[in-house]
This record gives structure tokens, C-alpha cells and sequence, in this order.
């Protein structure tokens, strides 16, 4: 009896000590949300760190729990440790395979690290479950949004509003659906984009972002007093969401013709970064602001201090891309690149590949960095999880041009268009029909086909190259090009 009382309290006890680290994982997540919107990015980069631990020590004591894997992949999210966030989504989706709220946020991670197929086949299972909630058609309609399905997600925003037609975040996302809609389609949804947005700010006043999706569209449509004032109105809402600003500001500078509206803008953002410096956001708007009136001294040091200041935050790794068109030097565009990836080697998942296009780019204007401009090539394919005709393409055909690294460009080029044929041919963009997409990968496969026989031919393999070269000349002559090259051959 005695051993029994003593196995129940000491389970008991264990349970205890399980949800105390839940508990304060959720006070820790919860402290990084509020640091993190209010653009407290370090500090909110080291509370989802220390949740993440804490969540990890309840896991000790229950490893095969869904929830717990989920809130570390929600923490790692946070961080934009997107690899990590999806081993732990992938877990908590496998221990509880019909949680739809789990398979939304990994098809979002998915997003994230820019496996755009992967999302999407995550967002098409969950979309098949019954009674989902207006938050959840919400979330699965700004998944296939991003995911370029427009018309199902414009179903899905419509299907939410029905469920709660007073949520103007519901009403704000499908305005914004029908504005793409638009953009691709000569139907004009104007009067019915305006209403969605101006239910989205009247139910749901406090979602900024609703403010600046609706100045955007306005500005679309020429209507610029209008969108100013729809800025100004989202700034007296929440004067420290700074991003409105810059909208504002851009207008005013544009478009105002007072020559003092400039000394008035500069003095209003000087007089912000002396009291709240400490501000992410605020720093961001100001090198938005900075670069619009040519003050690249200014943009420059603002962007230092977001680097600095804030590797953490969205803004950092952006600047980062940026820099690339700020720095003269190749060294210091490379060691910038290496420096923070080496310092934070996951923050930048998303950023990438395009961070590996630009140096692969860069490295290739000089000799002396061809080993180098290999090496950032191959990381860029490594990270290529979608969209790859882009990128083998570049790959190939920036060796072939500067005559280097011809094995690897056609090891290369080759496993580009097996992975093209079998994967990317199957994405068709919204912007595209099935015919039209197909035809622009072809295109594209010829190129890199064309690219790989030029390298046989810099190696001196003539009758290699001829037989590739006279194959894509079958296909599409290039007006002429080839075969005027394959004549010179």
C-alpha cells in the first residue's frame, strides 16, 4: 500500500515538474512576442531561447509529447530557425497526425525555408478537414495566398468571414487576395477591395497592416491624398508603428510640393531615433526614409546600427542583402555575408539563396575568387529547395561564360534539369497557365543544355558539344545564335 502512495506522488511530482517548464516556456514565448513587437529583437531572440530550453527539459519527462514538440517548433519559428521548426512541427504532426493547427504552422515553416512544394502539399491536407475554425481558414487562406493559389485562398478568407464577419483581419486578407487577383486579371475589383479593407480597419482597428496593404492599393490607383490620409489614420491609431512613416512620408516627399516638407520629415525622424533608438522598427523605417531622400551617409549608418544592434530581427537580414549594393569591395562583401552567417548560421534561412546568388555574382567578376564563387554556388543550390530553373541556370551559365569549373558545370547543369523536369515543371505560378509555364521551363532547360555544350566544347570535347549544340538547335535555334555558333564549331 505504502509503495503504491508512493508511485502515485511520485508521478505526481514528475507531472508537476513537467508543466512548471511548460508554464514558464509559455511565460518565456510569451515575454519574446511583446519584446519582438516592440521591436526589442534581441531580447526577444534570447526569451525564445530560453523557452525553447525550458520546453526541451519538459520533454525529458514526456518525450512523445505532440504539444511540446509544437511550442518548440513555435519558438524556433520565432527565430526564423526554420529547419528546426520543422523537425519539430514533422513531430508533433506524426504523435498527432490530425491536429490541422500543427499542419498549418508546418506547412508555413515549410514557406519559410523556401520549400514552396512542400507548403503547399501540407495546406492542401488540411483544407480537407471538417468544421474548421474561422482562425484556421484564415491561416490555410494566407498559406495558399502565399503559395500563389489566389482563388483558393480568396474561398478560404470568404469561408472565415462567414464564420466571424466582424474580424477585419478575415475582411483586411481578402481585400488584399482580390487586389492580386486583380493585378493578374483585367477584371477591376476596385469598389469591393475598398469595402473589405474599410471593414478590415472599422472590426479590426489595431491590425496595422491592414493600413498599409489599403494606402498601397489606393496608391495603385493613383489616389494619393486618399492613401495618405489612411497612413495618417494608422499612425494615430499606434504612433509607434513605424513603418507608416515611411508610407506617409514617401507621399508627402513625392507628391506635397512644399519645398519644407523635407526639413519636416528629417526633424521627425531625428527627434524619434533620439528617444527610441532602441527600436528595430523604428531604425528600419528610418533607412527607408533615409534612402528616399538620398541621404546614403545617413542610410548607411542607420543600417550599421540594425546590423549591430539587431542581428536578430528581420530588418538585419535584409539590410544584410542589401549591403551587398552598398559595399565597393568584393572582401567586404563576402566577409559581411560569412561574418553573420558564421555568427548566426540559421537567422537567415530564408535569405539564402539570394544571399548565395550575389556572391556566386560577385566572386566571378575577379579571378582571384573563383574558388570561392564554386563554393557560394554549390551552398546556393544546397538551399534551393524550389524554383530551381532559376537557379541551376545562373549556376551553369555564369562557369561556362568565364570558362571555369567546366566539369561542375555540367555535373551540375545535368542534375538541374532532372530535378526541373521532375519537380519544378509541376509549381505552374498563379501568373501562368499550365501551357505557358511549361514552355518557360523548356525554355529554360534548353538554355542550360545549350550551356553544358558550349562547356564540352571549352574542354575540347568538339564532338560532345556538336551533338548537344545540334540537339537544342532542333528544339529552338535562338534565332539563329546557335546555329551560326555551331558553324564557327
Amino acid at each position: 500500500m505504502k509503495l503504491s502512495y508512493f508511485i502515485i506522488v511520485l508521478i505526481s511530482f514528475q507531472a508537476l515538474i513537467q508543466n512548471k517548464y511548460i508554464e514558464n516556456g509559455d511565460k518565456l514565448f510569451t515575454e519574446g512576442k511583446k519584446y519582438q513587437n516592440s521591436g526589442w529583437s534581441e531580447k526577444a531572440y534570447q526569451s525564445f531561447l530560453k523557452a525553447i530550453k525550458s520546453y526541451k527539459e519538459a520533454l525529458k519527462k514526456q518525450p512523445n509529447n505532440p504539444v511540446i514538440y509544437y511550442k518548440i517548433g513555435k519558438s524556433y519559428y520565432q527565430i526564423r530557425y526554420w529547419k528546426k521548426a520543422i523537425e519539430n512541427f514533422k513531430r508533433a504532426v506524426d504523435l498527432s497526425p490530425d491536429s490541422v493547427n500543427f499542419q498549418i504552422d508546418l506547412g508555413y515553416a515549410y514557406w519559410k525555408n523556401m520549400m514552396f512544394r512542400e507548403s503547399k502539399k501540407v495546406f492542401q491536407k488540411a483544407v480537407l478537414y471538417e468544421n474548421l475554425t474561422g482562425e484556421q481558414l484564415n491561416k490555410l487562406g494566407f498559406g495558399f495566398f502565399k503559395c500563389n493559389e489566389i482563388e483558393k485562398s480568396i474561398e478560404l478568407f470568404e469561408k472565415a468571414i462567414q464564420k466571424n464577419q466582424y474580424n477585419g483581419i478575415f475582411h483586411g486578407n481578402l481585400a488584399y487576395a482580390l487586389q492580386w487577383k486583380t493585378f493578374y486579371s483585367s477584371k477591376n475589383n476596385y469598389e469591393k477591395i475598398v469595402k473589405e479593407y474599410e471593414y478590415g480597419i472599422k472590426y479590426s482597428p489595431d491590425y496595422l497592416h491592414n493600413y498599409i496593404r489599403y494606402g498601397l492599393f489606393l496608391e495603385e490607383e493613383k489616389k494619393f491624398f486618399r492613401a495618405l490620409k489612411i497612413y495618417e489614420k494608422g499612425i494615430k491609431k499606434n504612433p509607434d508603428f513605424y513603418l507608416l512613416y515611411y508610407y506617409r512620408d514617401r507621399i508627402k516627399l513625392k507628391y506635397s510640393g512644399n519645398p519644407g516638407v523635407k526639413k519636416e520629415v528629417i526633424n521627425e525622424i531625428k527627434k524619434l531615433l533620439d528617444e527610441k533608438a532602441h527600436n528595430a522598427n523604428l531604425l528600419e523605417a528610418a533607412s527607408f526614409i533615409y534612402s528616399i531622400l538620398k541621404d546614403k551617409k545617413s542610410e548607411r549608418e542607420i543600417n550599421l546600427k540594425l546590423m549591430n544592434r539587431f542581428p536578430h530581427s528581420r530588418s538585419a537580414e535584409n539590410i544584410l542583402y542589401n549591403y551587398f549594393l552598398m559595399e565597393s569591395s568584393p572582401d567586404k562583401k563576402i566577409k559581411l555575408a560569412e561574418d553573420y552567417l558564421r555568427k548566426y548560421p540559421y537567422s537567415a534561412d530564408g535569405y539564402l539563396q539570394s544571399i548565395y546568388l550575389s556572391l556566386f555574382s560577385i566572386c566571378l567578376l575577379d579571378s582571384i575568387y573563383y574558388k570561392k564563387a564554386l563554393n557560394w554556388g554549390k551552398k546556393m543550390i544546397q538551399y534551393t529547395h524550389s524554383n530551381e530553373h532559376t537557379v541551376y541556370l545562373d549556376f551553369v551559365r555564369n562557369l561556362v561564360n568565364k570558362g571555369i569549373f567546366l566539369d561542375e558545370a555540367i555535373i551540375y547543369g545535368n542534375k538541374g534539369i532532372k530535378v526541373i523536369l521532375t519537380k519544378t515543371i509541376k509549381d505552374v505560378p498563379y501568373s501562368y497557365n499550365k501551357t505557358k509555364w511549361e514552355n518557360k521551363i523548356n525554355d529554360c532547360i534548353l538554355e542550360i543544355k545549350e550551356n553544358i555544350g558550349w562547356a564540352y566544347f571549352l574542354k575540347g570535347n568538339l564532338k560532345q558539344a556538336l551533338n548537344i549544340l545540334q540537339e537544342v538547335e532542333k528544339k529552338k535555334d535562338y534565332e539563329k545564335k546557335i546555329l551560326y555558333k555551331i558553324g564557327f564549331i
